[in-house]
């Protein structure tokens, strides 16, 4: 208890709202429009629209130079309604993947964080509590008490560790990454580990023990905060293969 007194500064949120989100907000919408229009840049799709045209165009001549009978008109429709399902499946499926992702992400910020905070009493003095709050709620300078089972809330540094096993996979790429976390890791012990084994990071995942940290990053200034600005940042990226496929498209 010592520690956790040492941690909570002074100036220490008191109000159980915390000040300040931590939350790692979607990146910006486009105009649903705009989204749709866009699948029409597919190469298959732009084919698919020269072949259109191309039929369009016979079939004037067909039925206007030729006297052709309007059942040619069968094959410009075809195509076109093939273009229209295949655009459409494409947008309505990605639509539902991205509401289910929003959903996933809104639960996950409602978990339960099990807080040390100072909490005035009746009285009017100021004791130390354990109380629960939303993982949205978590600010910096909090002190957490994470068990066997937990997602890391946020970024921080042990203060108090008690066999503290915890998942990093998230963030080293490897398919289990796990670390003995401990409070009182020195530079020697942090020699070819991929982060400090007293630092914790938001997205991990507590595999075993027990321990206290202090949040030193909430939201998008934590590590996994700075992978989503960059995963937003990528998408401007054009690889070798989407720059192939847009030569394609610009040739057509």
């Amino acid at each position: 208890m010592r520690h956790i007194e040492l941690a909570l500064k002074d100036d220490s949120n008191i109000v159980i709202e915390g000040k300040g989100k931590n939350i790692i907000p979607p990146p910006e919408k486009e105009p649903l429009w705009k989204r749709y229009f866009a699948k029409f840049n597919d190469p298959l799709i732009m084919i698919l629209g020269v072949a259109l045209l191309l039929s369009c165009a016979l079939v004037c001549y067909e039925i206007g130079w030729t006297n052709g009978s309007w059942n040619l008109v069968i094959e410009p429709i075809g195509i076109l309604v093939a273009m229209l399902l295949s655009t459409g499946i494409g947008f309505i499926v990605e639509l539902k993947a991205e509401k289910e992702f929003e959903v996933l992400n809104t639960v996950n910020d409602e978990e339960i964080v099990k807080v040390f905070r100072k909490i005035k009493t009746s009285d009017g003095k100021y004791t130390t509590r354990l109380v629960k709050v939303k993982k949205k709620d978590v600010c910096v300078d909090d002190v957490v008490r994470i068990e066997a089972g937990d997602a890391i809330p946020a970024d921080g540094m042990l203060i108090e560790s008690n066999q503290l096993l915890v998942d990093e996979s998230a963030f080293t790429g490897e398919p289990f990454a796990s670390k003995n976390a401990e409070s009182t890791a020195d530079k020697n012990d942090n020699e070819g580990a991929a982060y400090a084994k007293n630092m914790l990071l938001r997205g991990s995942t507590v595999i075993e023990g027990n321990g206290i940290y202090v949040v030193k990053a909430v939201g998008l200034a934590t590590e996994e905060g700075k992978g989503a600005i960059s995963t937003q940042k990528g998408k401007e990226v054009r690889t070798p293969l989407n720059r192939q496929l847009d030569g394609l498209g610009k040739w057509i």
